[in-house]
């Protein structure tokens, strides 16, 4: 079969299981098993596929049509430039995060170079991995309940050649095990789960059938996390810190009394590409 040839087939297929993004998925998965950068199919659209990477393309749309996500099948994402390995384990990252990345990189960029970061419900590590990329001569650590996003998280770490320090705790490092004097972070930042249970039913077929929930869902519609992170900051935050939330669409409002509940000020509430306020920062006030 040839290069166009696969590619028609393959957005045939795809478009009668529904999958709306049909052909430039097609030519994703193409450019994916080939090796053939996306940009440059069409100039090979009459180089022939070798029968051994057809077969993989023909599993991985096997799985596709059963609206898996493409990047669990392949075990890759890209983030903020980077190069991630996930499974159904750990979320996969969203465009929105990397706006929550850019925002700390911003705010910091005239900031003395040495800051302690922590972040929340590291997940696959992106957020983490990606601010200790961007500024190695940051002490980054992370915290995860999950051992097995922690693995997935360490792998990324490696991958992309960062040395962050993680723990497998619930939200915050233990507080038994900090001595007198534990210097606190500068900045706290967390994506944390904030779905609410009538949301999550509305979600599309790939994120409920194969995103785990867990890190999705949240109680007190969609505050829990929210509260507890805020509750116990201060405990663990510079006077000076900064604390980043990635929120959902809504919650804006509801983000503002909570801050204003446990004496904090909200410093800046930026939108999303929908112009959804999306990412907050805080500080005490």
């Amino acid at each position: 079969m040839l290069i166009n040839q696969a590619i028609r087939y393959i957005s045939d297929l795809l478009n009668r299981y529904n999958l709306p993004n049909h052909t430039s998925e097609a030519r994703l998965i193409v450019s994916h098993y080939t090796g053939i950068p996306h940009l440059e199919l069409e100039l090979q659209r009459e180089k022939k596929l070798p029968a051994e990477t057809w077969q993989k393309i023909s599993a991985c749309i096997e799985r596709r049509c059963l609206h898996e996500p493409l990047q669990y099948i392949f075990g890759e994402v890209s983030f903020a430039g980077l190069d991630f390995y996930v499974d159904p384990s750990v979320l996969i990252p969203r465009p929105e995060t990397e706006l929550l990345l850019e925002r700390i990189l911003k705010d910091y960029e005239t900031i003395p170079a040495h800051q302690r970061v922590l972040d929340i419900g590291t997940g696959s590590g992106v957020i983490a991995v990606g601010l200790k990329k961007f500024r190695p001569e940051w002490q980054v650590e992370a915290t995860d309940l999950s051992k097995t996003a922690l693995k997935i998280a360490r792998q990324n770490a490696r991958r992309n050649r960062t040395e962050i320090v993680f723990h497998q705790t619930d939200l915050y490092p233990e507080i038994e095990k900090r001595v007198q004097n534990w210097p606190l972070y500068d900045i706290i930042v967390s994506n944390p789960p904030y779905i609410p249970a009538d949301e999550y039913r509305e979600l599309n077929r790939e994120i409920r059938e194969y995103e785990p929930c867990e890190a999705l869902l949240a109680r007190e519609n969609g505050f829990y996390f929210y509260r507890r992170i805020l509750e116990r900051a201060a405990s663990f935050l510079q006077p000076e810190g900064r604390i980043y939330l990635e929120i959902g669409y809504n919650q804006g409002e509801g983000i503002r009394e909570l801050a204003r509940q446990f004496n904090y000020r909200v410093i800046d509430m930026n939108s999303d590409y929908q112009q959804f306020e999306r990412i907050v920062s805080l500080a005490l006030k």
